[in-house]
C-alpha cells in the first residue's frame, strides 16, 4: 500500500507496486481436513496447519505453535511487519494474545491485528 501514489503515472505506479509485493510473504492458517505427507511435512486429520506463499511448511498441535513456526520458516526476523487478520472462528483476545507472544520472540517486529472474519483460517498473515 505504500508503494501507492493515487496521483502519479499508472506505469510507473504500478512497476513499483509490483516490485513492493515481492517483499510480501503470505501466512495461511488453517485445520488440515485429512491426514497427508506433502514436501515432508506430516499432517493428521484436525491438525493445525501452515502454508508459506501457498506452499505446506509446518503441522502444529496448536493455532500459536503454528503461527510462531510459520514465522520462524519465513524468516520474519529479517522483515518489519506482521499483520495478523483473524478469522471468523478466532476472538479478538485471543489474537491479540498470540501478537503479544509474536512481539515477545521478534521485539524488532512491528505486529499489527485486523478483523478479517475469513471462514476457515484462523489467520491469514502478513510478512513484510
Amino acid at each position: 500500500m505504500l508503494s501507492l501514489i493515487p496521483d502519479g503515472d499508472v506505469d510507473s505506479v504500478a512497476d513499483r507496486m509490483t516490485k513492493a509485493i515481492s517483499n510480501v510473504k503470505t501466512g495461511e492458517i488453517t485445520v488440515a481436513t485429512r491426514s497427508v505427507e506433502i514436501d515432508g511435512v506430516v499432517v493428521k486429520d484436525g491438525q493445525v496447519i501452515a502454508l508459506l506463499d501457498g506452499k505446506l511448511v509446518v503441522s502444529a498441535e496448536t493455532v500459536e505453535q503454528g503461527v510462531m513456526d510459520l514465522l520462524e520458516k519465513a524468516e520474519a526476523a529479517e522483515h518489519e511487519i506482521v499483520t495478523l487478520f483473524y478469522g471468523e472462528g478466532m476472538t479478538h483476545v485471543e489474537a491479540n494474545r498470540i501478537a503479544d507472544v509474536i512481539r515477545a520472540k521478534y521485539s524488532s517486529l512491528e505486529v499489527e491485528v485486523q478483523e478479517g472474519a475469513q471462514p476457515h483460517y484462523q489467520f491469514i498473515i502478513s510478512i513484510e
